[in-house]
């Protein structure tokens, strides 16, 4: 994982946006941040500290705090346990760009979240991105009702079902429902959802014991032309002019 991208929910309207390309830049051991022009698609967004200017590229040896405050610190009794519902092997060098990419970033006391750039990681030539299923109340609902056999969904593909609430259910069956699509996926991923039917979502972990946040671990899977129809999308273009 060398690139991830960070979204930002709109308190007003609670619409998503790109806002910002984080990229480990490996043979300079450099990390390298850039606002997207996503952040010029709301009036309410506002840089973050202390990265102040849109227009300028950030570069630092560590990784900026703003995605290092989002990473689970290894002393912590759940580690390991967080490892699993990651579908990360503990004997995997740590790569804080794929933890933040797996996880989503997610931190209750904020509107933001991450993605990983989506990378060429099969041999069948798709390409992947990794998400955490969102549960509003009524899905959770939903999920204690239905019980599902967990052991029996995973690898299963999902469908992508409209809910008249601009959302996306996913569902293994129409009785058994995995959360949805998390907004800020959503958004990138309609157009080419309502385009093309190349796209699959398929189940990596359903983590039972796990907080909602981190319950169903799903990847979206799509061949090169529709990771070319996203980079052309505004929101994924650099604003950085120095």
């Amino acid at each position: 994982m060398k690139s991830i991208f960070l979204a930002w929910q709109d308190p007003h309207g609670n619409s998503w946006h790109l806002v910002g390309k984080l990229t480990y830049e490996e043979d300079q051991r450099l990390y390298r941040f850039a606002y997207t022009r996503g952040t010029q698609n709301s009036a309410h967004f506002m840089p973050f500290e202390p990265m102040r200017d849109v227009r300028k590229m950030y570069f630092s040896r560590e990784l900026f705090p703003l995605f290092a405050n989002r990473l689970l610190n290894k002393s912590r009794p759940e580690y390991s346990n967080f490892l699993r519902w990651l579908n990360i092997e503990p004997t995997i060098a740590p790569n804080p760009l794929l933890f933040l990419a797996r996880s989503g970033g997610i931190r209750a006391t904020d509107l933001l979240r991450v993605f990983g750039w989506p990378e060429l990681t099969r041999s069948d030539g798709l390409y992947e991105v990794y998400f955490f299923s969102g549960f509003n109340q009524d899905l959770r609902s939903v999920w204690a009702d239905q019980t599902p056999q967990f052991d029996s969904l995973l690898g299963q593909r999902l469908r992508m079902v409209h809910d008249g609430r601009f959302s996306l259910v996913l569902e293994q069956e129409e009785t058994t429902k995995m959360g949805e699509l998390p907004g800020h996926l959503a958004k990138l991923f309609q157009r080419v959802l309502n385009e093309s039917n190349s796209v699959t979502t398929t189940v990596v972990n359903v983590n039972a014991e796990a907080p909602w946040q981190l319950k169903v671990l799903c990847k979206l899977a799509f061949p090169e032309k529709i990771k070319v129809q996203l980079c052309e999308e505004e929101e994924f273009q650099v604003i950085s002019s120095y």
